[in-house]
């Protein structure tokens, strides 16, 4: 009796184990190669339409950083200009992106973690500043 109980609990572990890294594995998200510069070239070549290719370039998630020569070997290529704009748009978007995440780690939490207020911790104030005899607050301009 006591080692068929003991069975069906390694079977249970194993089954939250399995179950655990099956899980964990279908969380992952497929990544979509990076667009180089060569295959716009190639792709405006091609005659795809240039909402096609930035359609490809927004889902692969590609930054470009693009010198004067490259902007201008791709306008010599044939490259619509909505696609370089729109390359040109990746990058500073990214610096933008980057930016914001630097900002965010430096961000400071007066009172914690910032989904608690002062109030939280203190029951026999339940309502906010302006409630009770204090001044209104001073109107926006």
């Amino acid at each position: 009796m006591a080692i068929k109980g003991l069975l069906k609990e390694l079977l249970l572990l194993l089954l939250i184990i399995s179950l655990l890294i099956f899980y964990g594995c279908a969380t992952l998200s497929y990544q979509y190669p990076p667009v180089t510069i060569e295959e716009i070239i190639k792709l405006s070549k091609d005659k795809i339409p240039a909402e096609q290719i930035i359609d490809k370039i927004k889902r692969s998630q590609t930054a470009y950083r693009l010198s004067a020569d490259e902007i201008v070997g791709m306008k010599d290529a044939g490259v619509d200009s909505k696609v370089i704009d729109y390359m040109l748009r990746t990058y500073e978007d990214a610096v933008r992106r980057e930016q914001e995440l630097q900002d965010w780690r430096n961000w400071q939490f007066y009172y914690g973690h910032y989904y608690w207020s002062p109030y939280f911790y203190y029951p026999s104030r339940p309502y906010g500043p302006y409630w009770g005899p204090y001044p209104p607050p001073p109107p926006f301009p």
